[in-house]
C-alpha cells in the first residue's frame, strides 16, 4: 500500500514535469518557425531591397559616364574619351538583365524599366552615335548644329524621370515591407510573453494539483496510522 502510494506520487510529479516540459517544447517551436519566417523576410529586405536601389543609381552612373564620355571626346577629339561610352554601354544592358531577374514579379516596375531601356536605345540612335560619327568625320558645323537642337535631351529627361519614379515605387516597397516586419515582430514578441505566461501558468497548476495530491495521501496515510494506532493509556 504505501509503496503504491509513493509510486502514485512519483507519477504524478513525473507527469506534472512532462507535461510542463511539453507545453514549453512546443512554445519554443511555434516561436522558432516565427522567428525563421522573419528572418527569412529581414534577409529578402536586405538582399533584394538594396540590391534593386543599388542597381538603378549603378544604372544612371552608366548613363552619365555615356553622356560625358561622348561629349568628352567630341571637344577633345581623343579616342580615349570613348572608353566610357562604349563601356557605359556595355554595362547598362548587363544592369538592365541584372534588375530586371530581381524585379520579375512586379509588372509596372518592369515597364518603367523597358522605357529607360527603351529612351536609352533610342538616345544612342539619335544622339549617342550620330555625334561620334560627326565628331570621327571632324564636321564641325554639323557638330555645333547637334548642340544646338540636341536631339537627345528629351531621351534624358525621360531616363531621369522614369528612374525617379521607379526609386519611389520601391522605396515605397521597402517602407512597405518594413512595416510588415516591424507588426511581425510585435507579434514575436507577444508570442513570447504568451509562451511565458501558458508555461508559467500550466507550473502553477501543476505544482497546485500534485501538491493536493501529496497533502491528501500524507493526510491518508495519517490517518491510517492513527487508526492503526493503541489507544494511549493513562
Amino acid at each position: 500500500m504505501k509503496k503504491h502510494r509513493t509510486f502514485n506520487i512519483f507519477y504524478k510529479i513525473g507527469l506534472g514535469y512532462l507535461l510542463v516540459l511539453a507545453v514549453l517544447a512546443g512554445c519554443i517551436l511555434l516561436i522558432q518557425n516565427s522567428t525563421s519566417k522573419l528572418q527569412s523576410e529581414l534577409d529578402f529586405l536586405v538582399d533584394h531591397d538594396m540590391k534593386v536601389h543599388a542597381l538603378t543609381y549603378e544604372i544612371e552612373k552608366s548613363m552619365v559616364d555615356m553622356e560625358t564620355g561622348q561629349r568628352g571626346y567630341v571637344i577633345t577629339g581623343q579616342e580615349n574619351y570613348l572608353d566610357p561610352y562604349t563601356n557605359g554601354k556595355e554595362q547598362m544592358a548587363v544592369l538592365k538583365e541584372q534588375l530586371a531577374t530581381l524585379i520579375s514579379d512586379n509588372p509596372s516596375q518592369l515597364k518603367l524599366l523597358e522605357d529607360i531601356h527603351s529612351y536609352m536605345a533610342n538616345w544612342i540612335q539619335v544622339a549617342g552615335e550620330p555625334i561620334v560619327a560627326l565628331r570621327h568625320a571632324n564636321d564641325l558645323p554639323s557638330i555645333r548644329q547637334f548642340f544646338t537642337t540636341d536631339p537627345g535631351k528629351k531621351d534624358m529627361d525621360q531616363i531621369r524621370q522614369s528612374l525617379n519614379t521607379f526609386r519611389t515605387n520601391e522605396l515605397a516597397l521597402t517602407e512597405t515591407r518594413t512595416e510588415a516586419l516591424k507588426q511581425k515582430n510585435k507579434i514575436l514578441n507577444w508570442e513570447l510573453y504568451g509562451a511565458l505566461f501558458l508555461v508559467t501558468l500550466i507550473s502553477v497548476i501543476a505544482a497546485l494539483v500534485l501538491s493536493r495530491s501529496i497533502v491528501r495521501n500524507i493526510r491518508t496515510v495519517t490517518h491510517a496510522l492513527n487508526d492503526i494506532a493503541p489507544p494511549m493509556v493513562i
